[in-house]
């Protein structure tokens, strides 16, 4: 990683049949932990993770934000239930579309920026194991 991109460290010469014409490609590293390389890991998983997902109804005649806000706030252990259950969709979710079984760590956050009501949650996520 300390000479990704350096030609020095090795490189590939492609050459035109035609024209004979040579381009010099430096290598890269290829790592998930490079800056450089690790984006387009990163971007690939995301791009397997989107494909549209099918939206069920939503809970217990629930339709509004406001109507789930007031539910978290009346009753604080749903806001387990909702860190529960961002955590199994997101598990089923890698496990559907990309054949792997992914580490998530799941942050309530229950306030917004303006200090009210607001429960949202924050995903980390690894790429996963092969099933």
């Amino acid at each position: 990683m300390l000479h990704y991109g350096n030609p020095k460290y090795g490189f590939l010469t492609y050459k035109c049949p035609k024209c004979r014409e040579a381009k010099t490609v430096p290598l890269t590293c290829k790592s998930r932990i490079c800056t450089s390389c690790g984006k387009k890991h990163a971007d690939q998983w995301a791009d397997r993770l989107a494909n549209p997902i099918k939206c069920t109804p939503p809970p217990h005649g629930i339709h509004h934000p406001e109507q789930l806000r007031q539910a978290l706030q009346d009753d604080h252990k749903l806001l387990k239930l909702l860190i529960d259950d961002v955590s199994r969709t997101m598990k089923q979710l890698v496990k559907a579309r990309c054949k792997a079984i992914p580490r998530i760590i799941c942050i309530l956050h229950p306030y917004g920026k303006d200090l009210t009501l607001n429960p949202h949650v924050h995903v980390l996520a690894t790429e996963g194991l092969p099933v």
